[in-house]
C-alpha cells in the first residue's frame, strides 16, 4: 500500500478549540450521529452511577431500519438544546474526564475535514466554526496549500474518500487536479477584483461542461487541457474583466438572493443566522411585509456605494479566501456538473456580500474613527457572516440542491447570468 500524503489549508495548523471563548458552540443544534465502536466505547467509560445516568440520557439507539455501523446512535440535546456532555465552563466533561479517544467520530474530528484522492489526504475545516472563520478569512496566507501528516486530523474518515477504486479512473475525478488548479489560479490572480476573478472560473466550468461531466467515460485530455490553457490566458481575462467592467446595473443578483433567503426561511433557522438576515433585510419589505427583490436591490446598492475603499478591499480578502477555501474543502466532484458548481459559489458570493455589506457592525465600523478599531469591527463583522451563513447552509446539501434546480428551472445557467449575477 503506497504511503498516503497530507496536505492542509495553512489555517488548519493554527487551529485549537477556544471552548467557552466561542462565540456560539458547537455543541448543540446539531444530528450527531454516533458509530457503534464509539458507542460502546463510551458506554464502558461512564459506568459511575452519575455518568451512566447521563450516557442513558444523551444516546437513543437508531432504529433497526436505519441503524448501520456509522449510524448506530444519535445524540440527544438537553432541555436548553445543548449537548448534555457539555460543562457550564463551554467544555466538554466527556473529553475533559475520559480523553478524546472515546468521543465520537463527529465530536472528535468537527470542525476538521478532510477528503481522500487516492493516496493523497487533504485536510480542511468547516467554517461554521467561528475560530476556523476568524483564521480562515483573515490572514493573507490562511489558504496557502501545505505539507502535512497523520497529527493534522485527530482521526480519518475513510467514508471521505472521492476517489474509490470504481471511479478514480473515470475523467471527472482523473483531471481533478489540472481543473482545480487552473480555478485556484484564476482566484489567486490578484490583478482582477474577485468579481472578475470569479467569472474567470465560470468561463472555464462552462467551456469545460459539454464534454467533461461525472457521467463520461472517455474525455479527449489534450481538449482539457487546451481549454485550461485558454482560461488562463492574460488576454482572455482581462477581455472578461471588461465585459463585467461595462455591463449594466442588473438586479439578477437580488432577484437569486431575495429567492434564497425566503428558501432557507421556510424552514427552522439558528438563531444567530435569522439575526444576520433580519439585519440585511432591514427596510427591504413591501407594504404587505414581504421581502420585495427591488427593495433588496436599491438597498443593497445604497450601502455598498457608503462601503469605503479600505473596508473594499478588506473585503476582498475575505472572499478570495473563503473561494479558495470551498475549492479545496468542497471540491466540485459530487456536484452535478462543473458550471454548476461554479456558479453555485457566485450565488454564495451574492448572498455573502449582502449580508456583510447589511450587518450592523459593518455600519458600526464605518462611524469609527480609529484605523485599527474599524478594521477590527468589519472582521468581526466578517466572521459573525461567514460562520452563521455555513452553519445555516453548507450542512445542508439539499439546500444546495434546490438553488441549482431553481437555478436551471428559470433558465439562468449561462456565463451571461453569472456575469449579470456578479453586478449585485
Amino acid at each position: 500500500m503506497a504511503r498516503r500524503k497530507y496536505i492542509a489549508l495553512r489555517y488548519l495548523t493554527r487551529f485549537h478549540c477556544i471552548g467557552g471563548e466561542c462565540e456560539e458552540t458547537c455543541c448543540g443544534g446539531w444530528r450527531v450521529d454516533v458509530d457503534e465502536g464509539h458507542f460502546q466505547k463510551l458506554k464502558r467509560a461512564m459506568k459511575a452511577p452519575a455518568e451512566r445516568a447521563r450516557f442513558e440520557a444523551m444516546m437513543a439507539i437508531e432504529p433497526p431500519p436505519t441503524r448501520t455501523r456509522y449510524k448506530f446512535a444519535v445524540l440527544r440535546d438537553g432541555d436548553n438544546g445543548l449537548c448534555r456532555a457539555l460543562g457550564a465552563d463551554g467544555w466538554c466533561d466527556i473529553h475533559r474526564s475520559h480523553g478524546p479517544d472515546v468521543l465520537p467520530l463527529t465530536c472528535a474530528q468537527y470542525p476538521r475535514h478532510q477528503i481522500t484522492v487516492g493516496d493523497r489526504v487533504e485536510a480542511s475545516a468547516n467554517l461554521s466554526c467561528p475560530e476556523v472563520a476568524r483564521l480562515a478569512l483573515l490572514a493573507d496566507d490562511a489558504v496557502d496549500l501545505v505539507e502535512s501528516d497523520a497529527r493534522i486530523l485527530p482521526r480519518n474518515d475513510e467514508r471521505e474518500m472521492l476517489a474509490r477504486p470504481q471511479t478514480a479512473a473515470l475523467p471527472w475525478v482523473r483531471h481533478l487536479d489540472d481543473v482545480r488548479g487552473t480555478a485556484l489560479e484564476l482566484l489567486m490572480a490578484g490583478q482582477f477584483p474577485i468579481a472578475s476573478r470569479l467569472l474567470h472560473v465560470a468561463s472555464m466550468a462552462y467551456a469545460l461542461a459539454s464534454f467533461y461531466t461525472p457521467e463520461a467515460e472517455e474525455v479527449d485530455a489534450r481538449e482539457v487541457n487546451r481549454l485550461l490553457d485558454a482560461a488562463g490566458e492574460l488576454a482572455m481575462c482581462e477581455r472578461l474583466h471588461m465585459e463585467l467592467g461595462s455591463a449594466p446595473p442588473s438586479e439578477l443578483g437580488a432577484l437569486v438572493v431575495t429567492n434564497v433567503i425566503l428558501g432557507t426561511r421556510t424552514g427552522p433557522l439558528r438563531a444567530t443566522y435569522a439575526a444576520n438576515l433580519d439585519a440585511a433585510t432591514a427596510g427591504c419589505s413591501d407594504g404587505d411585509g414581504r421581502l420585495a427583490r427591488a427593495l433588496v436591490y436599491t438597498t443593497h446598492v445604497a450601502r455598498r456605494e457608503r462601503l469605503p475603499i479600505e473596508l473594499r478591499d478588506r473585503m476582498e480578502r475575505y472572499f478570495e479566501n473563503f473561494h479558495r477555501h470551498m475549492w479545496m474543502r468542497d471540491c466540485y466532484i459530487p456536484a452535478p456538473d462543473l458550471f454548476a458548481y461554479a456558479q453555485n459559489a457566485i450565488v454564495r458570493h451574492c448572498l455573502l456580500r449582502f449580508l456583510l455589506i447589511g450587518h450592523p457592525l459593518t455600519a458600526a465600523s464605518m462611524e469609527e474613527p480609529d484605523h485599527d478599531k474599524r478594521l477590527a469591527l468589519f472582521d468581526r463583522a466578517a466572521v459573525s457572516v461567514f460562520y452563521t451563513y455555513s452553519r445555516a447552509m453548507e450542512h445542508n446539501a439539499d439546500i444546495w440542491k434546490s438553488i441549482t434546480a431553481d437555478m436551471k428551472d428559470h433558465k439562468l445557467q449561462s456565463l451571461a447570468h453569472c456575469l449579470h449575477l456578479l453586478k449585485f
